[in-house]
């Protein structure tokens, strides 16, 4: 009995020392749309990494492209990339963020279809 006792005090402490619940449904609402937009950005980012990635392979095909124009669409692919390494890591922080105030576990774990693949080497 005291050990059934003790172990509810202990459960309860724990309960209350955890991270303040998100129970307002506005502060969910706002937790959801900065989410939502941090995925957004990095869908977007995706998209013009894709883009820049198939203009650089267009580039190697054709061999007429070259001076400038070459370094552009070299700069393009690496800002690109860049800006998506940056959205995954806007994501993840808006993600630990959301998780500290409460919100649900559901909204801030990774999606698995993110997962990094094993991406070729670039050919430079």
């Amino acid at each position: 009995m005291r050990w059934l006792g003790l172990l509810r005090a202990l459960a309860l402490g724990l309960a209350a020392a955890g991270p303040v619940a998100a129970d307002d449904d506005a502060e969910l609402a706002a937790w959801r749309e900065r989410l939502d937009a941090a995925q957004a950005e990095v869908g977007t980012a995706q998209q013009r990494a894709a883009a820049a990635d198939t203009a650089y392979v267009n580039m190697r095909h054709d061999r007429s492209i070259r001076g400038d124009e070459k370094a552009k669409i070299i700069a393009a692919r690496s800002d690109t990339k860049q800006a998506l390494a940056d959205a995954k890591v806007q994501l993840d922080a808006v993600r630990e963020e959301a998780r500290r105030a409460g919100a649900p576990p559901q909204w801030v774990l990774p999606d698995p279809s993110e997962e990094p693949a094993d991406e070729p080497a670039d050919d430079l």
